[in-house]
């Protein structure tokens, strides 16, 4: 028999030993993943309902703000208006002016 192959029972029981703590070992930190994980995920779940959450207290100042835009744009808008009737009659008295105090045409 070829007894450089063959395995002693007390080197067998020694792997075996190994074996066992190295399960040990590894069923420990997997539990330690898993656990770490599930704390994970609880986190991202609190922090996805603290968004919603957020997002639904803020949609009052959001829906004010955009109202406040639309408010100044409007304004932006009567202010233009206003500048282009003003420059109207700035050349409404000029023309007014010049016709009162200029005549036109050989009437004499």
């Amino acid at each position: 028999m070829n007894n450089h192959n063959r395995w002693t029972d007390e080197k067998l029981s020694e792997f075996y030993e190994e074996f066992k703590q190295h399960r040990v070992e590894e069923k420990d930190k997997w539990d330690e993943i898993l656990k770490a994980v599930r704390e994970n995920a609880e986190c991202t779940r609190r922090n996805s309902e603290a968004i919603a959450e957020s997002n639904h207290k803020t949609e009052g100042m959001i829906t004010a703000w955009e109202t406040y835009q639309s408010g100044v744009r409007i304004a932006s808008g009567f202010g233009k208006i206003a500048e282009w009737i003003k420059s109207l009659s700035i050349y409404a008295f000029i023309i007014a002016w010049i016709t009162g105090h200029i005549k036109i045409g050989g009437g004499g």
